[in-house]
């Protein structure tokens, strides 16, 4: 039930508007102003429209033009008009283009063009220019004279109920012009052109026409034209009335049409709408998803900076950590070498010291020899910071061989000079501290005198020349102290030759 009552509501809102739209209608109001007799108000409606195609209202301006009705008569300007409606098919157009062309009016008289013209329009049935056509056909204008093709069109245009075409016919019978003469037929014909007469003049003169047919007619020809005027009446009443009828339901299937295009179109709008709705509401359901799905991904990416953000930083407080140990596991050994460099430098200089301060009662040591112990001695200072541990087996044995006595003959050459100049220190971060014992070892063989026997040739002059750095990477730790205490003990044995002897005094000769 609400379907039909919506249907219903929906085909009078379609035909109100349709009636809205008629009423709004420029065209109409023209029409109605023309019929009105307001031919200015109706030409200011007519112009526009005209202008942009309209063929009615071209045909309109036409009429306004041809007939002087607003401005002064113009057949130029009509035609130009007419010609415009023409071209588009408009009917009335063409007809008067056609009564334009035989008349003369605004163009020279051309019944060729006229009669074309009246046939475009006679092939859309229509009844004037079937008139026309006939009544050229009759008089051979723009054709041969042909009364019967005349005849033809006038009967064509009668049966449409063209008054003029009616009386045409008539006098084409009462003539016997393409036709044979017949008075009944012909006041049958004046009977029906008088009845379809438009205004009263012309009714007059066909009922005039048709009275002078009668008084030649007996009265059983006269009933007979009567009755058969009747029957045309009434054939052509039944004929209006059923077009009559045709159109009334040609409208109203226009209208069943028009409604149900209207459903229809009202059902796919709400279709659509509610489609419309669906799909709004599933993107906003989308849009929220996807908000929800962004805050939660925006989430975990937070987490997982925040974590990776923890463990960089817990990498860095670890390295940093692993660092500042090793800067101070560095600065503890830097100072621990320090000490142990001080404490070993105190000690050579504190026993070289004490030698200094008791020196032996056999050997005298000149001024040279002091030189060469200091020089020894800060050499030594130098060297102790480069050299690493010395093996106790190695140290026994550079004892041994300092220790030995070097026996020089009185005869023998000095040896060479010893080369005092102080060396040049070692990297003292990579040296290790010198043991005490090996130390004591190096002062002792140091301090014990060299016995010079004058029968022993003198040892080879020993090599006090400095010896080149190794590789401390790779090289095994060179015992310099030992060195040094072989330097100290050759200028001790060189300065107890080089002693002056007392007259008659004979060496004593030592035990080795």
């Amino acid at each position: 039930m609400s379907r039909l009552l919506k249907q219903v509501l929906l085909g009078c809102a379609f035909v109100f508007a349709l009636t809205a739209k008629v009423m709004a209608d420029p065209l109409s109001d023209a029409h109605r102003a023309f019929d009105a007799g307001d031919y200015a108000k109706a030409a200011t409606l007519y112009l526009p429209l005209a202008k942009k195609g309209n063929a009615v209202a071209q045909f309109k301006l036409g009429v306004v033009y041809s007939q002087g009705l607003v401005v002064l008569q113009d057949y130029q300007e009509a035609l130009q008009w007419y010609l415009m409606a023409a071209n588009q098919g408009y009917v009335p157009a063409q007809v008067k283009l056609g009564d334009m062309y035989a008349q003369g009016q605004g163009v020279p008289q051309d019944y060729k063009r006229a009669v074309r013209w009246f046939q475009f329009a006679a092939e859309q049935d229509d009844a004037m220019a079937e008139l026309r056509l006939g009544e050229m056909y009759a008089q051979g204008y723009g054709v041969l004279q042909d009364y019967k093709k005349a005849v033809q069109w006038y009967r064509q245009a009668a049966d449409q109920g063209n008054a003029s075409a009616q009386y045409k016919l008539g006098q084409a019978y009462t003539d016997g012009q393409g036709v044979t003469p017949d008075g009944e037929t012909a006041h049958m014909w004046f009977n029906l052109a008088a009845g379809n007469a438009t205004d009263a003049a012309t009714r007059e003169k066909y009922i005039a026409q048709r009275d002078l047919v009668a008084k030649q007619l007996s009265a059983q020809q006269l009933s007979a034209s009567l009755q058969e005027a009747r029957a045309e009446a009434k054939t052509k009443a039944e004929i209006e009335q059923a077009a009559e009828t045709e159109k009334m339901k040609a409208a109203q299937a226009a209208q069943l049409e028009a409604l149900r295009v209207a459903t229809v179109n009202a059902e796919q709008a709400e279709t659509k709408a509610e489609y419309a709705t669906i799909v709004a509401k599933a993107a906003e359901e989308e849009f929220r998803n996807k908000t929800k799905r962004s805050s939660l991904a925006k989430e975990a990416a937070k987490e997982r900076a925040a974590r990776l953000q923890a463990k960089l930083k817990a990498k860095e407080e670890k390295e940093a950590r692993i660092k500042a140990r090793k800067v101070a596991e560095e600065k503890a050994k830097a100072q621990a070498e320090e000490k142990a460099k001080a404490k070993a430098i105190a000690t050579i200089k504190a026993k070289a010291a004490k030698q200094n301060a008791k020196p032996s009662g056999k050997t005298k040591k000149t001024k040279a020899g002091r030189a060469h112990d200091a020089g020894a001695v800060e050499r030594l200072t130098m060297d102790q910071a480069a050299s690493a541990p010395v093996e106790v087996k190695t140290m026994v044995k550079l004892d041994q061989a300092v220790s030995s006595p070097a026996v020089v003959s009185p005869k023998s050459e000095p040896p060479a000079p010893v080369d005092v100049t102080p060396r040049p220190k070692l990297n003292q971060a990579a040296s290790a501290p010198v043991e005490a014992k090996t130390m004591v070892k190096l002062d002792q063989a140091a301090s014990s005198p060299a016995v010079v026997s004058p029968k022993i040739e003198p040892p080879a002059p020993v090599d006090v020349a400095p010896k080149p750095k190794l590789n401390q990477a790779v090289s095994a730790p060179v015992e310099i102290a030992a060195k040094v205490k072989l330097e100290q003990a050759a200028p001790d044995a060189v300065t107890k030759a080089e002693a002056p002897k007392p007259a008659g005094e004979v060496p004593a000769k030592t035990s080795p």
